[in-house]
């Protein structure tokens, strides 16, 4: 028996350990835990107070479109971290539109957009998209104050650690206080001061350079940055044994070195290389046994673009040395060309473009025209969705002009973008919180749209209505009204799944059956605004334009108004308008009716004028009601033809069926109350309306939505 528990316990203890492997961890991340990304295509870099900011969102997650968010909260936010605008919309198809309105006397400023999801509320602030949006007031100048623009430097060793005795490769970073790049250059020297190496940067205040250190030195940069600006800066400490860890993409060929040359304790020596992207395992390489030195190739040629997290890790699964690689394969680029069709420069001429795809794509696209003489494009902050989503997203810090590093996969862009790697912190997963079995609580769910929920009662009893039919009925702010049938569950709760709409909407709500239909309710759901709420973070906007400047003159005067403008008016001649007053009938036909059916109705049931008490169906009222119209069966069974039409293989020929003039099955009708329709036409000829006729729909819309026919209901705004 205890050989039995002694073998159960291996096992356990075995199984324990497999599970903490980092492949095993990954897998949890990338079922669990991996957080959306978001992009957003705006129709201008820049703004003028009164315009209106148009966007486009699109959300990915890991290599494809996301598709576990249904709303995006986005905020505009001033510089002072105040929300200015905020607004909550629908995604389809892992895309979001929407809009800002700015106000005419917006003060001019730096602001910012961000937005997020419910899912990204579970991995903090800094996953959220930033981005910073200039925004133009004539009205309100705001000087373009000179920024303090003291530098700071940071020094980098590749792989993580300075080892001593070996080649080690030292990357930098120098920027103002902005985090835009500055000049640097300057001498390592060690504590006696003895010059140890020399550094220059080679693009956007970023450079590298070699040196071997000594066990037990402490080194120092000497530096000159920007202006002339002097500044010592202590290099990490230097460890006395460690795997150094070198790697190069040249010829697209990313290669690897490890050096463990001076190594002696058993758990810094290496074991195996893991590659990671997109919280994916993508290749393990081992690197163990007696050589000091360890080269060989990475299998990176078939992986997608994005950035690569290559890590060192020993026999017991801890990282040794780290280091981010960017793949760029081209994968992400959809050819396509883009040919005016009728082209004019003409004030109000009308142009037409052809967007061409090399191949078959289906996706969701955006394209914004802008006048190029009034943009005011900002280098730091200018992106794509393709740096974004590939680059940017992955990384801490200001990326100055990340739009640079995948125009072009040559030599220079890519040692370029390298820099970008060895310099910039990595900030999707520490392998210390995940080896701690340490992840994000995935408290914050996603709402499926607007979901509202409660508990219904019984009027009489105030008791909760267990397992009981409601009837719901939903009427939105310009929008056609709807009716739907729920069922409570045992505790007398219910919950309105997925709905869509803007602004407001009231729900009325009764039950099916018994003699008293009124119930009370208690709502058990929060605002949907209140479920999105984050700390007003803001980031460091784009510098203005200097007064005077052509671009600034065109801005102003596309503002199109002016402080000292006359705003007393002028006094018109009196104008006599005659007019005929339109009966109520007209009113509503002018609202609801196009004319797409034509204009010879044979008839016209208007429901508005007169509305009908009848509880039913429309197809069940309309049976008895209108002259030459049959209408036959019941749901799932009707049949609808005009004075008896038949085929010619003698059978009745269908009517066309309309609702809101759009062709539809007569089944889509045939649940729809009464009381939801405003109007009904019948048309014995016309294009649309075929041989056999057409009936067209029409349902209330906005104010004229009021349920007839149906009594004690509750409501809830």
């Amino acid at each position: 028996m205890l050989k039995n528990l002694t073998l159960i316990a291996s096992l356990l203890i075995s199984q324990y350990c497999i599970a903490q492997s980092p492949e095993s961890l990954m897998e949890k991340i990338q079922r669990d835990h991996t957080h959306e990304k978001i992009y957003i295509h705006y129709d201008k870099e820049s703004y003028v107070a009164g315009e209106t900011i148009w966007f486009k969102a699109y959300l990915a997650e890991g290599f494809l479109p996301a598709a576990g968010s249904t709303s995006l909260y986005a905020e505009l936010i001033n510089d002072s971290g105040r929300v200015i605008t905020k607004q909550i919309l629908p995604v389809f198809k892992a895309a979001a539109i929407g809009q800002f309105n700015l106000v005419k006397n917006l003060r001019q400023g730096s602001y910012t957009v961000k937005a997020y999801t419910r899912k990204l509320m579970n991995f903090g602030t800094d996953r959220f998209y930033y981005h910073p949006i200039n925004i133009y007031n004539p009205l309100t100048p705001q000087e373009n104050k000179e920024e303090i623009k003291n530098s700071s430097v940071y020094f980098l060793p590749e792989g993580g650690n300075i080892i001593a005795g070996v080649k080690n490769v030292i990357a930098f970073k120098c920027t103002d206080s902005r985090g835009y790049p500055q000049e640097a250059e300057g001498k390592i020297t060690d504590a006696s001061g003895k010059e140890a190496a020399t550094f220059s940067n080679t693009h956007n205040g970023m450079g590298k350079f070699e040196f071997i250190p000594i066990a037990g030195q402490t080194y120092t940069a000497q530096c000159t940055l920007g202006t002339n600006e002097k500044k010592s800066v202590l290099l990490p400490p230097v460890m006395n044994e460690g795997a150094a860890l070198m790697v190069r993409n040249t010829a697209g060929r990313t290669s690897f070195e490890i050096n463990k040359t001076n190594i002696s304790s058993p758990d810094l020596m290496p074991e195996y290389i893991l590659g990671v992207s997109e919280n994916a395992v993508v290749f393990k390489v081992p690197v163990g046994g007696t050589n000091k030195i360890v080269n060989g190739l990475l299998p990176v040629e078939d992986l997608p673009s994005g950035i690569l997290q290559i890590t060192v890790f020993n026999k017991s699964h801890q990282p040794l040395a780290e280091r981010l690689v960017f793949i760029n394969s081209g994968d992400y680029i959809a050819k396509a060309t883009m040919a005016p069709v009728l082209a004019g420069t003409s004030p109000r001429q009308k142009n037409t473009y052809l967007l061409n795809l090399a191949d078959t794509l289906s996706g969701t696209f955006s394209v914004a025209v802008t006048d190029a003489d009034t943009e005011v494009e900002d280098a730091a902050s200018a992106e794509n969705i393709n740096t974004r989503l590939l680059l940017t997203s992955d990384l801490k810090g200001l990326i100055y002009n990340p739009d640079y590093y995948l125009e072009s996969n040559d030599e220079i862009h890519t040692a370029a973008l390298d820099l970008v790697m060895l310099t910039h912190g990595w900030r999707r997963y520490s392998w210390t919180e995940i080896l701690a079995n340490r992840f994000p609580a995935m408290s914050f769910k996603d709402v499926n749209y607007i979901s509202p929920a409660g508990i219904a009662y019984d009027a009489s009893t105030n008791m909760p209505l267990k397992n009981t039919e409601l009837n719901v009925f939903v009427k939105t702010k310009d929008g056609l009204p709807d009716f739907m049938g729920i069922l409570t569950d045992n505790e007398g709760a219910f919950k309105l799944d997925g709905l869509i709409f803007e602004d407001t909407a009231k729900f009325s709500f009764q039950k099916n059956t018994g003699n008293s239909k009124k119930v009370n309710l208690r709502l058990t759901s929060p605002t949907l605004s209140n479920m999105f709420y984050s700390p007003g973070t803001f980031r460091q906007g784009p510098r203005f334009l200097l007064p005077g400047t052509p671009q600034t003159t065109k801005i102003a005067n596309s503002f199109n108004f002016s402080s000292s403008a006359d705003t007393r008016g002028l006094l018109l001649d009196e104008v006599t308008i005659n007019a005929k007053i339109k009966s109520k009938a007209q009113k509503f036909e002018k609202r609801y009716i196009t004319g797409t059916l034509g204009e010879n109705a044979k008839e016209t049931l208007d429901f508005l004028t007169t509305p009908p008490n009848y509880p039913g169906n429309i197809l069940d009222y309309l049976k008895v009601r209108v002259s030459g119209v049959y209408i036959t069966g019941g749901p799932g069974t009707y049949q609808i033809n005009y004075r008896n039409t038949r085929s010619m293989t003698g059978g009745p020929l269908q009517m066309n069926i309309f609702l809101n003039e759009v062709p539809v099955d007569i089944n889509m009708v045939s649940t729809l109350l009464v009381s939801q329709v405003a109007m009904v036409k019948v048309y014995s000829t016309g294009v649309l309306s075929g041989v056999g006729g057409a009936i067209a729909i029409y349902t209330k819309r906005g104010s004229d939505f009021a349920p007839s026919g149906y009594t004690d209901l509750i409501t809830a705004e």
